[in-house]
């Protein structure tokens, strides 16, 4: 039996007209409506401060840079291991022709799977006709710091009214108010 499903075409259609509208740029209203969730996110964030997790750190360098570089020697891949001390998030890249895992390298597939379960985030491309996976981590916890409730109280009501209005001058436009 073969099943398959292709739906190419269709993305590619898809792309080709939304990449044929013309661009407009976002209103001042839409403009508006962005910094105040921009000043939700940086309130609610500013209530938090990111903790070194040495656990996570030590597991990235000494558990999944090592096992990702013995896929590499094997299969002829390269291996990037980018932290960021500022931020605390580790990047875990490999890149290679390919990327055979199986029941004929199974520690390596174990160790492959280890780093899938412990990212935060996947990303697959390709690049320089190379497969490309990059792996992010968090390596901070957050530990509250400073409650800003009302802060945040007050941005959300700010956030309602502008929706409130906006809601108000789409009425009007259309003739309905």
């Amino acid at each position: 039996m073969h099943k398959e499903v292709d739906f190419i075409a269709e993305y590619n259609e898809e792309m080709k007209e939304l990449l044929a509208e013309p661009q407009t740029s976002p209103s001042e209203r839409e403009w508006q409506r962005f910094r105040l969730s921009m000043e939700l996110v940086n309130a609610q964030e500013s209530q938090y401060t990111r903790v070194k997790n040495e656990e996570r750190w030590k597991r990235l360098e000494q558990e999944f840079y090592p096992a990702l570089c013995v896929i590499a020697k094997t299969q002829g891949g390269r291996v990037e291991l980018n932290i960021k001390e500022d931020t605390l998030i580790g990047q875990l890249v490999y890149i290679g022709e390919g990327l055979t895992l199986g029941s004929s390298n199974p520690e390596g597939l174990a160790a492959f799977s280890r780093i899938v379960a412990a990212a935060e985030d996947i990303f697959v491309s390709i690049h320089d006709g190379c497969s490309k996976f990059q792996f992010i981590f968090c390596l901070h916890d957050k530990v509250f710091v400073e409650d800003h409730a009302e802060q945040i109280a007050k941005i959300k009501e700010k956030i309602r009214l502008h929706r409130m209005e906006t809601m108000r001058l789409h009425r009007m436009l259309s003739g309905k108010d």
